[in-house]
């Protein structure tokens, strides 16, 4: 027959439930547990606190969230018995004030676990435009936005529904793919996190030739694909002055990209006259100079800031004091582009997250490197931390 297991509770917000154990002195079980508070909106890894508890002798315990974990906004520390905030949903105290989370803790040496409940409130933020969530969103089917390259200067567009703004900021986000056609379905996570937020986004490809079939000089490539970006601001210049069907608030502008895409959007937001040789100034004048003749002339094409992906440079010198602010955000596993330095597969030499954030620091500028722990190439396009930054840091850039 098994021994009934001793409980001291130092702390009778928790209810206890034991029905047998192994051996009586390993199942002695101390806990110590305070109720939890956390901000709403917290980021995914802020730590509420850790669940005091003790076996007897010292055993190992494993705890885990059995109930009460709606959209499974908290993790817990098996071995430790730490309680974080996951990522996985947004803490929203408008929608939920509290938790009452049931946890299982298993002593190792006793056949039944000890479970209890543990309560977490919500702490009332207050609320930011164009950075907490207000809106669902809608998407649009794919659009071309200019007729230069039909084939490839495609979009998608999302919405924030019931936003009753008659200007909204914009967000034109180039994919990857390495100049051989973007799945513009990966960028869907940050757009629709910035179209909750009350921002028209734009999700577009641009010109590609992987082998170099039509472009026998891999920077025509580049230029062609760089100034596809402005193209399509043009397009919601255009918009703005004629339909305007999206309420593009065309001096609330910003750009960004994810692996190719996010080097595109770096090369706009600080390569000038001076970083270019005389025979890439000649290049690009041939497809219309910085502003490009890639559709859609004449309409405001200014933007404010830039968020690049899994990005990088090529020479890390184009960014200058005095320039544009940028979010970077990099896994610290990315063997495509190194956070530091590597090469292409054709021999050139590229400069990632970690070397353009050296470098935009050296002249303080306005920067933000964000680093997905663990994070390989695609990472960070599905990391919630990297989305709040680059919302918080854009959100200081709007003109309301």
């Amino acid at each position: 027959m098994k021994k009934a297991c001793k409980i001291i509770t130092l702390n009778l917000v928790l209810v206890f439930v034991i029905t047998g154990c192994n051996n009586e002195d390993n199942c002695v079980y101390t806990n110590s547990v305070q109720s939890f508070e956390v901000n709403e909106n917290a980021a995914a890894g802020t730590v509420l606190g850790a669940l005091n508890t003790q076996a007897g002798n010292g055993l190992p315990v494993a705890h885990k969230i059995v109930a009460g974990n709606e959209g499974n906004v908290f993790d817990i520390n098996s071995a430790t018995g730490e309680l974080t905030v996951s990522g996985d949903g947004v803490l929203d105290y408008e929608t939920i004030r509290g938790y009452r989370l049931t946890i299982e803790t298993q002593l190792s040496d006793c056949s039944a676990p000890v479970t209890h409940e543990v309560s977490v409130e919500i702490q009332n933020q207050q609320d930011l435009p164009y950075v907490d969530e207000y809106f669902s969103v809608s998407k649009s089917d794919l659009t071309t936005y200019s007729d230069v390259e039909p084939s490839d200067q495609k979009m998608f567009i999302y919405t924030p529904n019931d936003d009753k703004t008659t200007s909204r900021p914009l967000f034109v986000y180039a994919g990857g793919g390495a100049f051989g056609g973007s799945n513009l379905d990966f960028l869907e996570p940050l757009a629709t996190r910035m179209a909750k937020a009350g921002y028209v986004v734009a999700t577009i490809g641009y010109h590609s030739d992987r082998y170099l079939q039509e472009d026998s000089d891999p920077r025509v490539r580049f230029i062609k694909a760089n100034l596809d970006i402005k193209a399509a601001l043009r397009y919601f210049g255009k918009d703005a002055r004629e339909e305007n069907r999206y309420l593009v608030d065309t001096t609330n502008m910003f750009i960004g990209g994810f692996g190719t895409g996010a080097f595109l959007a770096i090369a706009n937001n600080f390569m000038d006259d001076s970083d270019l040789d005389d025979e890439s100034r000649q290049l690009l004048d041939e497809y219309g100079g910085f502003e490009g003749n890639r559709g859609n002339p004449g309409y405001y094409s200014e933007f404010k800031a830039a968020a690049a992906l899994s990005g990088g440079a090529y020479d890390p010198l184009i960014i200058d004091a005095g320039e544009k602010p940028i979010v970077l955000i990099h896994g610290d596993r990315d063997r495509e582009v190194d956070c530091l330095e590597s090469f292409t597969s054709m021999g050139t030499k590229e400069y990632g997250s970690c070397s353009l954030a050296e470098r935009a620091s050296s002249l303080d500028l306005d920067y933000s490197l964000v680093m997905v722990p663990n994070g390989d190439h695609d990472a960070p396009k599905n990391y919630l931390p990297g989305f709040e930054e680059v919302l918080i840091k854009f959100e200081k850039y709007i003109v309301k």
